[in-house]
């Protein structure tokens, strides 16, 4: 599963494993609500906004080290529904991206499936002129393990 040369290259053909991180997050959050009051007072700008958090499980997969495409369109429709926003309003998506020539693939199916195949959500299903860029944090800081989700965030 690690990477052979020590490179962690997602969505790339060379793509051969993951590579491994070590690292801690911290995340500071305030109700918008909020935020935007003592905005006045302090003159701080808000870094973003989180209009949505979903979480799921990837139910059955072909092994511990795959996804499940299916899984990540239903968290990623979930996730858009509950922000009240449609596929075209994304304009980057933070992937998962371990670099392994069997995890990127199923993901990107996931993602294709959300974001360019899915006339319910889409104003259509062709490409719009704004792509949807996707990168992952990993190939520069590796999998960080228990922290690699607010790595990505």
């Amino acid at each position: 599963m690690l990477a052979y040369d020590g490179k962690c290259r997602t969505f790339d053909m060379y793509a051969d494993g993951y590579v491994r991180g070590e690292g801690v997050a911290c995340l500071v959050l305030s109700r918008q609500d909020v935020m935007m009051r003592e905005q006045t007072k302090t003159l701080q700008v808000p870094y973003g906004v989180i209009r949505s958090s979903v979480v799921n499980q990837d139910g059955k997969s072909a092994c511990f080290t795959a996804p499940n495409a299916n899984s990540q369109k239903q968290l990623l429709t979930k996730a858009l529904k509950r922000a009240h926003l449609l596929p075209k309003d994304i304009a980057y998506l933070e992937s998962h991206g371990t670099g392994t020539a069997l995890g990127d693939p199923i993901e990107c199916e996931g993602i294709r499936g959300v974001y360019i195949d899915n006339d319910s959500l889409s104003v259509s299903s062709t490409f719009t002129s704004t792509p949807l860029v996707m990168g992952a944090v990993k190939t520069n800081i590796g999998h960080l393990e228990a922290a690699a989700g607010i790595a990505g965030l």
